[in-house]
């Protein structure tokens, strides 16, 4: 069987079991076990496989039926370009919070040797990606989750970054040092929206989609202690859920806020909290 067969069968599968796009899942299964890049999947279509590679594909291709995240199956995801290591229950990042990271990386330009605080850091995405990409970064990162945080050090060790720190702790003061900058994507969905999520992330960790009934009681947990790691006129900038937009800005109006604002993401909804520390 050959590449191009392989691709057809593995998207047939994955159809039927309502995966969405199940064609590129295929190309992204087939490409991983091949060691190639996606792209050149159509330059090598006649390319017979080996029994054992076929196993594989198939294996993963099991796996994904069954809806587990692909970054599971694959154990590796592609964020702001860099690839880090992941594994089952572990949060997977979504696009949105790339667009997160890429905000907080350009600000901690602004800085000389900014000190960069990732709050609930889960696998370390944000984080990891601005320590290596800003290397006059230095990121300290806390997770409260075993699992996440034990993927956070393996993809630190893996990538060599001697500019990142991380924590176990539910303490966002547990560093006990002040920052120039505080990003941060920590839970956020309402428990009535569970019925509505896909299949897929209804599998990734709970406590890495929801806080409180509200979904809000993290973020109402930052808001509080923001005096306790910001340096005067720190940036601040959190992922949130695009509902409830008023409930934030109440959570925000704070003594020690200024310049509060909610960005919109690539799809025109509201997500991230923006502001500026003023003591």
């Amino acid at each position: 069987m050959n590449i191009a067969e392989t691709k057809y069968i593995v998207s047939k599968k994955l159809e039927k079991s309502g995966i969405v796009n199940p064609s590129l899942n295929a190309e992204h299964i087939i490409s991983h076990i091949l060691k190639i890049n996606r792209l050149e999947l159509c330059l090598y279509r006649e390319k017979a496989l080996s029994g054992l590679e076929i196993r594989k594909i198939m294996r993963l291709a099991d796996m994904r039926a069954c809806k587990k995240p692909l970054s599971w199956v694959l154990k590796s995801h592609n964020f702001c370009g860099l690839n880090v290591f992941i594994k089952e229950g572990v949060f997977v990042p979504r696009p949105e919070t790339e667009e997160l990271c890429e905000i907080a990386l350009k600000k901690s330009m602004d800085y000389h040797n900014p000190l960069v605080l990732d709050f609930c850091a889960g696998s370390g995405a944000i984080g990891l990606a601005i320590a290596f990409k800003n290397k006059a970064s230095k990121v300290f990162a806390i997770e409260k989750m075993k699992k996440p945080y034990s993927v956070m050090v393996r993809n630190k060790n893996n990538l060599n970054l001697k500019n990142y720190l991380c924590a176990l702790s539910s303490d966002i003061n547990f560093f006990n040092i002040k920052f120039d900058i505080l990003v941060s994507n920590p839970p956020y969905i309402p428990l009535n929206q569970y019925d509505a999520l896909p299949d897929d992330v209804k599998s990734e960790p709970k406590t890495a989609l929801f806080s409180g009934e509200d979904g809000l009681k993290t973020i109402r947990y930052i808001a509080k202690n923001i005096p306790k790691v910001m340096k005067k006129n720190g940036f601040i900038l959190i992922e949130a859920g695009e509902y409830y937009s008023k409930d934030l800005k109440n959570i925000f109006d704070l003594p020690f806020i200024k310049d509060f604002e909610i960005i919109k993401d690539f799809n025109g909804k509201d997500r991230f909290i923006k502001a500026v520390y003023s003591d």
